[in-house]
């Protein structure tokens, strides 16, 4: 029979408390009434790949989205991803054409 320290009893329930979901909730809430108070914007923050055909559509859909919601937009252009990241950079490449096609249909 394994004994169990005291830190692999409490490790669990502790991380079940920090990533509860009444807890992230809270936290919204906290952080909302914090933005309210100092009447600040709310921001999105879109990271644009310049060759990536996700943020070419996705581009093209920010003037829509801060025309029905009050947000500032802040683009941040960012590289293509560590080929760690994708290892099939060819194969992502011809997928991500198609899908974002058939997203842009939609």
């Amino acid at each position: 029979m394994t004994v169990r320290s005291l830190k692999s009893w409490l490790m669990p329930v502790i991380s079940q408390h920090l990533l509860s979901r009444k807890r992230l909730l809270a936290l919204r809430e906290k952080s909302e009434i914090k933005r309210s108070a100092q009447q600040r914007p709310h921001v999105l923050h879109f990271f644009h790949e310049l060759e990536d055909p996700y943020s070419q559509l996705l581009a093209q859909a920010i003037p829509l989205v801060q025309n029905k919601y009050s947000v500032s937009v802040v683009q941040h252009l960012v590289g293509p991803p560590d080929d760690s990241a994708v290892p099939v950079r060819d194969n992502l490449k011809a997928y991500s054409q198609q899908d974002a096609a058939r997203l842009a249909k939609q």
